[in-house]
This record gives structure tokens, sequence and C-alpha cells, in this order.
């Protein structure tokens, strides 16, 4: 086995030792508690109401959900954390849904059901909402690895030699650009990104201007490409890099769950883009259409006749073909703001959202690498053919729970590897 897929099978062993460790954790100090000591400790809130429920695009069900007491509590919710919406109602026979924190203040939540119904116990009472271990993220770690160790052949398996050095970056040698707000060691890593034909890493510590740099750096990229996918590892540092790169005039959408709701980076995220676009009005009225559609077939009364049965059947009928009209439309209207945009921003993990498809980049610029696990930097990079690093490889570590994990090496950074190496 050459030697860098040898130390992916040892990275992809590492993940799963710490995702073990996780979990274990997380069962112990988490789901043993019984529903109260949740509450005090910050991983569940109880209860709460619905303030607002309804369809986002892709017609996935949401609630927006407020706490009614303790509302001083601090808590442990974050954005795009999975969470289990629940009722402790006697009188419901399915008391639970899950879903994912899109986004939250000190008391709400808004939460993107798994399902596409939402739940009938709405108004049932005794509502809540309690953390749930991310078995996600360790999917797509899992399914990185997996694509990246098996890549034969194609742009992938080449970024992965040369990320794990066994083969040289290259640099083309273009016209240098001199930017006026930048002082020259800034105008030198953006010049050698944009001259990076594989793999090119900013590095330094805080207060030298690293994200000022990188966001100069994606304003060049999107002179010459079409679309640049700009990420980070959180969605705080995601958000950062949307509204900066906004303020750079930039047309810029944001995919995923958001840490804050700011009119700053709410309206560049593809729920808000959607709705307000021209053609969103049209696809509400069709989705609105079927729904009544199916409302009045389902008032048939049980003992009905043959002309009755087919009226029926024809109705369920419509309604299907309307669904399917809205869908179609919707789709159409996601391309569209997809293909218009200059940078897509998402987190790590964001990146392998469905509604990117196999959408491909040119180049993917990540932020705060030095935070970042290995495994989650291959996320993004399996769409791309350049990948440009940035962060302080000096500052913490990402946080690895298993000590055997630790020591095997799981905290050891892609752009600690590459400063090593592509030297």
């Amino acid at each position: 086995m050459n030697d860098d897929l040898t130390e992916l099978e040892h990275l992809s062993k590492l993940l799963a030792i710490e995702k073990q460790k996780d979990f274990e954790q997380f069962r112990a100090f988490v789901q043993s508690l019984p529903l109260s000591e949740r509450v005090s400790e910050g991983y569940a809130w109880y209860p709460v109401q619905v303030a607002k429920s309804g369809y986002t695009y892709g017609e996935r069900a949401y609630v927006t959900l407020e706490r009614t007491k303790k509302t001083e509590l601090q808590h442990q919710f974050r954005a795009g954390q999975p969470v289990r919406f629940f009722t402790n109602s006697d009188e419901v026979t399915k008391p639970e849904k899950s879903g994912v924190i899109h986004s939250l203040t000190r008391k709400r939540m808004k939460v993107i059901l798994s399902s596409k119904d939402l739940p009938d116990w709405l108004t049932a009472g005794s509502l809540g909402v309690d953390l749930e271990f991310d078995e996600r993220t360790y999917r797509e770690m899992e399914k990185a690895l997996k694509k990246t160790k098996e890549a034969k052949g194609n742009r992938l398996a080449e970024l992965r030699r040369i990320i794990l050095g066994e083969q040289p970056a290259q640099f083309a040698k273009l016209p240098e650009v001199q930017l006026a707000q930048l002082n020259e060691p800034q105008n030198a890593a953006v010049n050698q990104i944009l001259a990076a034909e594989d793999v090119a890493v900013v590095h330094g510590p805080p207060g030298t201007g690293k994200t000022t740099t990188l966001v100069q750096a994606v304003k060049q990229l999107c002179l010459v490409e079409n679309t640049v996918l700009v990420c980070a590892p959180s969605n705080t540092a995601t958000d950062l890099l949307t509204e900066r790169l906004a303020d750079e005039g930039l047309r810029v959408l944001r995919i995923g769950n958001i840490s804050r709701v700011d009119e700053k980076i709410v309206q560049h995220t593809l729920e808000a883009q959607i709705a307000a676009h021209p053609d969103s009005k049209t696809i509400k009225k069709v989705r609105q259409e079927a729904v009544e559609t199916r409302r009045k077939a389902m008032k048939f009364k049980r003992r009905f006749g043959g002309e009755e049965r087919r009226g029926r059947g024809e109705m369920f009928r419509e309604a299907g073909q309307l669904s399917g009209w809205a869908r179609r439309l919707e789709e159409q209207l996601l391309e569209r703001l997809l293909d218009g945009a200059q940078v897509i921003t998402c987190t790590l993990v964001g990146s392998a959202n469905k509604v990117l498809g196999n959408r491909r980049f040119r180049t993917v610029v990540i932020d705060e690498a030095a935070q970042a696990l290995e495994p989650a930097t291959w996320i993004p990079i399996a769409r791309c053919s350049k990948v440009v690093l940035a962060g302080d490889p000096f500052q913490l570590p990402p946080t690895v729970k298993s000590n055997e994990a630790r020591r095997g090496g799981f905290g050891i950074t892609m752009i600690e590897k590459c400063l090593k190496r592509l030297e």
C-alpha cells in the first residue's frame, strides 16, 4: 500500500476510535440524565412552545421553538447540531421527531425536521427539545476518507498525493498583483494563492490579517473563476467570512445553518434568497394548491361509490402533479441561484449538503484550517481542483476527546502536514 493510502487508513482507524469515545461520553453525560437535569445542564429546553412552523425549500418541515421557562439558563445548543423534538403528552403515539438546529437566539430555536411532515402533536403541550449525538458529522468524515482513499486516476487522487507529501505542489508563473489595501507579506500571500495550481498555505499568528488577505484573494479568484467555494470548520467563522466577502460587493450564497440571526448574514442564506426571488410566489401558490387538493380528497367519506372513488383518486393524482411541478420550479430556481453566486460559503461538513449535488469548483478556500480535524477537511476538497488552507498552526489544535486517538496523531491538522511537507 502507498504511504499516502497507509496514512489515510490509519486516520480512518483513529476516527473510529474518536467517534466511539465521543458517543460514550455523550451517553454518560447527556443521555443518562433525567429531563430536569438535562435542562439545568443546558442539554435540553423544556417546556417550549411552537412560535412558528412551516416548510422551507425542498418541502422540509421546520418549527421555531420558544423557551417559556428558565430562559436565563445557559445552554449547550449550537447551529448545526442534531436535536430531538418531543412531547411528553400521554395521548400521542409517535411523540418525537429528529431534526437539526438551523439558527437560535437566547430564547428561540429554529429546527429543520428530518421529515417532510409536521407532527400532528404541535398543540399537544408538554413540548421539549433534546440535544442528540452528532452522528452526521462523523458519517460525512467517514465518507470523505473512504472517497479519498478509493480515488484513482482523478484530481482527488492527485491532491491526495500532493497534500500527503508524495509529490510536489506546482505553481504557475503569473504577473504579480499589488493591492493597495494590503501590506507586502499580505500581497505575497495573495500572489501565492493565485499562482498555486494544487495547494497554497497562508499562515500566521492573530493580527497578521489572514482573513483580510483571504477575502482579497477570493475577490481576485472571482475574476477568473465562475464560483469559489469558501469554508471554515464552524458556523461562526463561516458567517464572518460571508459578511466580509459580501462587504466587498461579491454575490455570496450561504449554505447551511447560521450562527446568529443577523440580517447581514440572513440576507445571503439560500432560504432568504429563494424567498426574495419573484418565482417563489409561484412556487408557494402551486404548493398551496397541492395541499388544498389533497385536503379535499381526504374529506371524502369512507363509504362512497365508484364515481366518488374515482374522483378521490383523481384529486390525489392532481395533488401529486402539483407537488411535482412546485418541486421542479424550486429545483430550477435553486440551480439559478447557485449558478449566479460568485462565492458559496458553508462549513466543512456543510459542503456535503445535498443542494450542491455533484457541483464542482476550481478552488476551495478553507479558513481556520488549524481548528479543523483532517477528515473534515477532505469533505470539500473532493469537490475541487485546488486547495487554499489558512490558519495559525501554533494555536490550540482541534478538540480530540480520545487520548488514544490523540496519541495516534488525530489532532494533527492538514495545514500542519502541508507546512512540513510542501516547503
